[in-house]
Formats: C-alpha cells, sequence, structure tokens
C-alpha cells in the first residue's frame, strides 16, 4: 500500500479501500509542533502505513500501540453518512465500512524531547525507573497481603468434618 505524503501537522481524511470494503480514515495529530525534522521522512510513512494495517487488522479490538516515533490511539465512531456513499474501483461495487476509523497520532516522548533538543533518554529513563519501583512495591504489598490472608485462613478457620 503506497500512500501520499501525509499533512501533519494538518488533520487529513483518506478513504482506503482493501477487498471490497472502503474505510474513512480520520488522521488527527498531536504534539507534532516540535518535530520539523520528522516532514514526511521514508520511515515515519512507513510507520503511519503499517499502523493502517494494524488498525484494519484488529477492528474488532483496538488498542493504543506504539511504533518507533509515534504512539497511536485508534478509535471507532459511527459513520452517519454511509449509506448515502457509493464507491466503484474498475467496475466492481464497494461497500463502505460503517465506521469512521481515527487515528490520533502523538510523538514518543523520547522523539519529542530529541526533537526540542533536551536529552531524552533522561526524563523516559526516570518516568521507566519510577514506574518501576511502583510496581515492584506493589508487588511485594500483595505478596505480604497474600500470605497474610494464607495464614489466618490457617489458623482461624479450621477444616470442618462430619463423620456418618
Amino acid at each position: 500500500m503506497s500512500l501520499k505524503p501525509f499533512t501533519y501537522p494538518l488533520p487529513e481524511t483518506r478513504f482506503l479501500h482493501a477487498g471490497r470494503l472502503v474505510y474513512k480514515f480520520k488522521i488527527r495529530y498531536g504534539n507534532f509542533s516540535s518535530a520539523p525534522d520528522l516532514d514526511n521522512t521514508e520511515s515515519a510513512v512507513k510507520e503511519l502505513e503499517e499502523a493502517i494495517r494494524v488498525i484494519l487488522g484488529n477492528l474488532d479490538d483496538l488498542h493504543p500501540f506504539s511504533t518507533d516515533h509515534f504512539t497511536i490511539f485508534p478509535y471507532l465512531s459511527k459513520w452517519e453518512s454511509v449509506s448515502k456513499m457509493r464507491f466503484k474501483h474498475e467496475n466492481v461495487r464497494l461497500v463502505p465500512y460503517p465506521y469512521i476509523c481515527t487515528m490520533y497520532l502523538e510523538l514518543n516522548s523520547f522523539q519529542q524531547n530529541v526533537s526540542c533538543g533536551k536529552d531524552g533518554n533522561k526524563g523516559s529513563c526516570e518516568l521507566v525507573k519510577r514506574r518501576n519501583d511502583v510496581s515492584e512495591s506493589a508487588a511485594v504489598e500483595e505478596t505480604v497481603k497474600r500470605r497474610r490472608v494464607e495464614v489466618g485462613a490457617a489458623t482461624s478457620c479450621p477444616q470442618l468434618r462430619m463423620d456418618r
């Protein structure tokens, strides 16, 4: 799938067809004002094309995901005027997909910091370290709580036996 260059940071709407279906994609950009050096580089265009493939392959279960440069938040919304739309490709009638696929793109925090001329690793490493510390302490706390429950259950609730 070779696409025309993207217009970031300007929002855009594209119609893409795969098989007999036509999809309406709305592409919205978040924090792209700090990334003039990213202007339609080949790798960025390939990442966006791959992101569209991922969304099309997971329409039943969409979740945010990341690429090397972007964090992508996909959404589906009802396409209100879908019944009025007619599409054809080489005398084959195409069927419009009943939902609009919205892609909200943001630069990854590392890419944003590099674009601003800051040390990108410093902030993100600190954030990852803090997140790991919190998750480790939560895991230890959960283990201690589980042990308390197991020990408490063993001492306070003796097994009942009924001999008949």
